[in-house]
């Protein structure tokens, strides 16, 4: 069963050696859970699981068979998951088997490509889904020199970064005192935050990181994707906004 590492097992049903089957009226297989008791085994590695079982008079309580039952139990489950991004730090909730759900994490400070990413080990013993990737900077250094091309940055302002994907840059401007070219410079002492397109919203743990300060030529922060598509859930008939990113 998906999302078990073992199965259900029920007491077999009683039959003659005819294979007739027996009443319930009249002979119950106890085992050591209990006549009644539904019982899991776990996933078997190697030898089959063992155990004894009584065939019990209903009318006078005595044993009238001893039974040996042998279970081998076998768990559908995928090969162990290994990410394509050695960037990428893998977590999964159930180890290999069907059902089990593994989630990604960036390491050194990187940022997933789509937070909310996830695979899936499906029936078919394979891993479903889509792995992301991590960035750690969104800046183009092929864009840094075509922006400076023919072009003199003063020595305090700073050059104008990208705005984010499905987003923008709202600043404070500061006057320049070098006379720097509006288009590509921002002044020295200038406050800039992340805004973000109708639609898209900033999760909240990059909120913090989405105020950028220009301080003597120099940016006090490092682009990354900000700007989140979010979704509306319908709850209990009002529209709420659920942050939910990807």
């Amino acid at each position: 069963r998906k999302g078990l590492d073992g199965v259900l097992i029920e007491p077999p049903l009683l039959t003659t050696c005819r294979d007739r089957p027996i009443s319930k009226d009249l002979y119950e297989l106890e085992t050591l859970f209990g006549p009644k008791l539904n019982f899991v085994l776990p996933h078997s590695n190697g030898a089959p699981f063992s155990f004894l079982a009584k065939v019990v008079s209903k009318h006078t309580g005595a044993v009238v068979q001893t039974c040996e039952m042998r279970y081998t139990v076998v768990v559908k489950q995928c090969r162990r998951y290994k990410p394509k991004n050695r960037d990428l730090k893998v977590i999964c909730n159930l180890g290999n088997i069907w059902g089990s759900r593994c989630t990604f994490h960036c390491r050194n400070g990187g940022y997933l490509s789509r937070p909310n990413s996830f695979v899936e080990c499906s029936e078919d013993e394979i891993w479903e889904g889509e792995e992301p990737y991590c960035t750690f900077n969104d800046i183009s250094d092929d864009y840094a020199a075509d922006a400076s091309d023919g072009h003199t940055l003063s020595g305090t302002d700073c050059q104008l970064d990208i705005p984010p994907t499905n987003g923008r840059f709202a600043c404070d401007l500061k006057d320049s005192d070098n006379g720097g070219d509006a288009e590509l410079t921002i002044p020295n002492g200038t406050a800039c935050q992340v805004k973000c397109d109708e639609g898209h919203d900033i999760p909240e743990h990059l909120q913090p990181a989405a105020f950028f300060g220009c301080v003597d030529g120099q940016w006090n922060n490092t682009m990354r994707p900000f700007c989140y598509k979010s979704s509306t859930i319908n709850v209990g008939g009002n529209n709420q906004r659920r942050r939910g990113y990807g």
